[in-house]
């Protein structure tokens, strides 16, 4: 895995099999912890050079005590953040939410602008609905976004947003 990517803090949350948008389907949990894994052993990160992200990360996972796979992520995280071979810091202070964006969530900004800050724009979602209602706003803003869970994305989007236009 070679790519840089930029991690929604729901993967760790999923991956460490707490319900966030309620009971998760193995196969998502799996597809998170495999996904972490794979950045663990040889990805590449990108987050702001605020730690905006990492502030979130430490806000729902915990680096140490009883860990599960999400928290061991966050305590590659901050091992790994000023390591340039892993992780890339982006000041994200002038780089703006594009227009198509800019009325999403604005706690998932950070994501977004720190994608774009890398030259290939790429998030890992898990199990937030509004990233699939929203994904063509994504496409055209040029970030690709890697949905680990597609069908409960679908669902939580159908369920929370309404249906596909």
């Amino acid at each position: 895995m070679s790519d840089t990517w930029v991690i929604d803090t729901n993967v760790g949350i999923v991956a460490n099999g707490r319900d966030e948008d309620g009971p998760h389907q193995p196969e998502c949990i799996i597809a998170c912890v495999r996904f972490l894994n794979d950045i663990m052993q040889s990805g590449r990160i990108a987050i702001d050079d605020r730690w905006e992200i990492i502030r979130e990360y430490e806000h729902d996972m915990q680096p140490s005590g009883q860990r599960g796979p999400g928290d061991a992520f966050l305590k590659w995280v901050l091992l790994n953040n000023a390591n340039p071979d892993r992780c890339d810091q982006i000041d994200i202070s002038a780089i703006p939410v594009p227009d198509q964006l800019a009325d999403f969530d604005p706690a998932d900004h950070k994501f977004i602008r720190t994608a774009l800050g890398c030259p290939d724009p790429r998030i890992a979602e898990a199990t937030d609905g509004l990233w699939w209602k929203r994904r063509a706003d994504f496409d055209s803003a040029g970030i690709t976004v890697k949905f680990l869970c597609p069908e409960e994305i679908k669902a939580n989007s159908a369920r929370k947003h309404g249906p596909d236009d």
